[in-house]
């Protein structure tokens, strides 16, 4: 069941790190369906930040790849580009 709170990343801001304990600081905006509630940092530890990175990179991919095979596939089967074996 979906929840009505959520978080977006802050247009205004730009997340931030700190270069000696590798900390980032993603500031948020806390969201109530389409009603700001406030607003807070996302803080993680330089580990956190590259298996956060990790993943959405794989979904990215996956996302771009997904796209990929589906234009392959409607270029293949277009009345113009199809093949006739027969």
């Amino acid at each position: 069941m979906a929840t009505p709170w959520h978080a977006s990343r802050r247009p205004d801001m730009s997340p931030t790190g700190d270069a000696d304990t590798g900390e980032i600081r993603v500031p948020l905006d806390l969201w109530c369906v389409d009603r700001p509630q406030g607003q807070a940092d996302l803080v993680l530890t330089r580990i956190e930040a590259e298996h956060l990175y990790a993943h959405l990179s794989r979904l990215l991919n996956q996302s771009r790849l997904s796209k990929a095979v589906d234009c392959n596939v409607e270029i293949r089967n277009h009345p113009h580009t199809a093949r006739s074996d027969a």
